[in-house]
C-alpha cells in the first residue's frame, strides 16, 4: 500500500499569496513503513 501525504506551509503575515506545500510517498509493508522520496521532516518546524 502507498500513501501520499503533504503539509502546506504558508505565513499569511508575510505574503497572504505565497505559499509552498512539500509531499512525501510512504509504501506500507509488513516490514513496516518506507519513506520514498526523503523529504526533510525538519522544514515544517518554525
Amino acid at each position: 500500500m502507498v500513501f501520499g501525504q503533504n503539509i502546506d506551509i504558508n505565513d499569511p503575515n508575510w505574503r497572504p499569496n505565497v505559499g509552498v506545500q512539500l509531499g512525501d510517498t510512504v509504501l506500507v509493508t509488513k516490514e513496516g513503513p518506507r519513506l520514498l522520496c526523503e523529504t526533510p521532516l525538519e522544514l515544517p518546524i518554525v
